[in-house]
């Protein structure tokens, strides 16, 4: 059980304390089959991606930006 402490006893956590240590070290004992590895997980499985169906979103959010500015524009106009 306590035998993988070492990889959580590092000086940067080291400010834990006893008790939580211990709880750490005891969920982490009780998870240890349950927690998903989502990092591996995720490089196992690729998924091929076309930029032509997000050419026309981008074009779209330039379009937003440039109605954004003017209107900021205008707004600094009449206040001023």
């Amino acid at each position: 059980l306590f035998s993988v402490g070492t990889k959580i006893a590092t000086d940067h956590r080291s400010r834990l304390g006893a008790d939580k240590f211990e709880q750490f070290q005891i969920l982490k004992h009780m998870w240890q089959d349950s927690i998903v590895d989502r990092a591996a997980s995720n490089s196992s499985t690729t998924q091929e991606v076309s930029l032509e169906e997000f050419k026309e979103l981008l074009s779209l959010h330039k379009d937003l930006v440039e109605w954004d500015q003017s209107e900021d524009k205008n707004c600094k106009m009449v206040t001023a």
